[in-house]
């Protein structure tokens, strides 16, 4: 997708109808279709999404879409674009968001309403706690840490740590050899 400003500007410059199929449903919805056809991977419909909408607002041309499409690893390149654009120009938006459109008439004044029942609690505020009482539990946290890492055995893990206890070494020729063997009685 380019950058926002470029989109912004972009949006605002194309009509109504593009407005329309971009705010609606109607891009993920052929995106959808054809992901599902062609069984991509799910993770291709955000891409593929952010392309068509760039297609829309003619931020890329139709080719320089199928090159995105075709670096995004989809197979068939060229085939998902015609099929996503044929859906995108043959459909129209069921829904359009008109969220904007309210937000754009809306000018009335702005009213600040709080209402507040006579009736409800009033919040509590948290315990607080004394500055000594709040050192006490941390060194006594602190503490109880220390004495949980020491009580943890130690690993031997230094060459002068397996020179101090005894180790049984043997080769594999020793191992092998038939005098080392042992041999159930008879």
């Amino acid at each position: 997708m380019s950058n926002w400003e470029e989109y912004q500007t972009a949006l605002k410059n194309t009509d109504e109808g593009t407005r329309d199929k971009i705010r609606s449903s109607l891009i993920s919805d052929c995106v959808e279709t054809t992901v599902r056809k062609h069984e991509l991977d799910a993770s291709h419909t955000k891409v593929l999404v952010g392309i068509y909408v760039d297609v829309l607002l003619d931020l890329i041309t139709s080719e320089t879409a199928v090159e995105q499409v075709r670096s995004a690893a989809i197979p068939a390149a060229s085939e998902v674009h015609e099929e996503i654009w044929s859906c995108l120009q043959a459909n129209q938006p069921k829904f359009t968001d008109s969220s904007q459109q309210i937000t754009d008439s809306y000018s009335g004044p702005k009213v600040e309403t709080s209402i507040v029942e006579k009736n409800s609690p009033t919040p509590t505020q948290p315990p607080k706690h004394s500055e000594a009482s709040v050192a006490a539990n941390l060194s006594d946290e602190i503490a109880e840490t220390e004495a949980a890492l020491n009580a943890i055995p130690k690993i031997r893990t230094m060459v002068q740590d397996a020179q101090e206890s005894t180790t049984h070494t043997s080769s594999q020729s020793d191992l092998l050899k038939q005098s080392n063997r042992w041999v159930p009685k008879e």
